[in-house]
């Protein structure tokens, strides 16, 4: 997609340049390693879209991130199911939020929303997820 920045008012330049900058930092900072296979196992043994182990993925680190960088690193994975690609919508991060505090509300953790900001797991819910992910799953570890 080709954009006229010469042409752009002050306001769309700056809708822009933060959704740029939320797209680089979801490429720099998503990490689909080890830690990634075992939380998308288990996110598809409970039926759940893969996007939702991505979304886990992402903000297992502990951080906070913004609407636009939990969507670029979403995005990037998984988008074979057409109902949650990205097409202009800002419905695909709640969809997928709501997702998988449905899969974490089984394991008593929680995604927050920080109002205006961002979702973010707390280190509570951090325990608890990395105490799944070392857990045996049917009999197995999930080594993925």
């Amino acid at each position: 997609m080709l954009v006229d920045i010469e042409n752009m008012d002050r306001d769309d330049l700056m809708k822009y340049c933060y959704d740029l900058e939320a797209r680089i930092e979801a490429l720099t900072t998503a990490d689909l390693g080890h830690e990634f296979t075992k939380i998308l196992l288990l996110v598809k043994n409970d039926g759940f879209h893969p996007q939702v182990a991505c979304l886990i993925n992402y903000l297992i680190s502990g951080k906070l991130k913004s609407h636009e960088s939990i969507l670029a690193a979403i995005s990037k994975q998984h988008v074979d199911d057409v109902s949650l690609r990205p097409a202009g919508t800002s419905c695909v991060v709640p969809v997928i939020v709501c997702r998988a505090r449905k899969f974490l509300k089984k394991y008593d953790a929680e995604i927050t929303n920080v109002i205006g900001r961002g979702y973010i797991i707390r280190p509570k819910s951090i325990a608890k997820i990395k105490t799944l992910l070392e857990t045996p799953l049917n009999g197995r570890r999930c080594d993925g």
